[in-house]
C-alpha cells in the first residue's frame, strides 16, 4: 500500500513535468512564428526587425535554459551552470578572436 502511495506523486510529478515542457514548446513555437511573420511580410522596418529579433532571441535562450536544461530545479545547479559558463567563456573568445582576426 505504501509503495502505490510513492508512486502517485512521481506520476503526478512527471505529468507536470511534460505539461510544462510542451507549454515552453508551444511559446517557443509562437516566438519564432512572430519573427518569421515581422520579417517574412515586411510589417516591420529593418531597424525595428533586428531589436525585435535580438529580443525574441533572448526571449526563447532564456526559456529554453528553464524549461529544458532545468535550471528551474533546486538540485544540482552548480553542474549545467559550470558548462553554460564555459560555453559562454569559449564563445567569447572566438567572438574576440574573430573580431581581432578582422582588424
Amino acid at each position: 500500500m505504501d509503495s502505490i502511495k510513492k508512486e502517485k506523486p512521481k506520476a503526478a510529478a512527471h505529468r507536470n513535468g511534460k505539461a510544462k515542457q510542451l507549454r515552453a514548446f508551444l511559446i517557443l513555437i509562437v516566438l519564432t512564428a512572430i519573427a518569421f511573420i515581422a520579417i517574412g511580410t515586411d510589417i516591420i522596418s529593418t531597424n525595428t526587425a533586428i531589436p525585435l529579433i535580438l529580443v525574441l532571441a533572448g526571449i526563447q535562450v532564456f526559456v529554453q535554459l528553464y524549461t529544458f536544461m532545468h535550471l528551474d530545479e533546486k538540485r544540482e545547479r552548480a553542474f549545467p551552470a559550470m558548462f553554460m559558463i564555459a560555453g559562454l567563456s569559449l564563445g567569447l573568445i572566438f567572438v574576440l578572436g574573430m573580431w581581432y582576426w578582422q582588424g
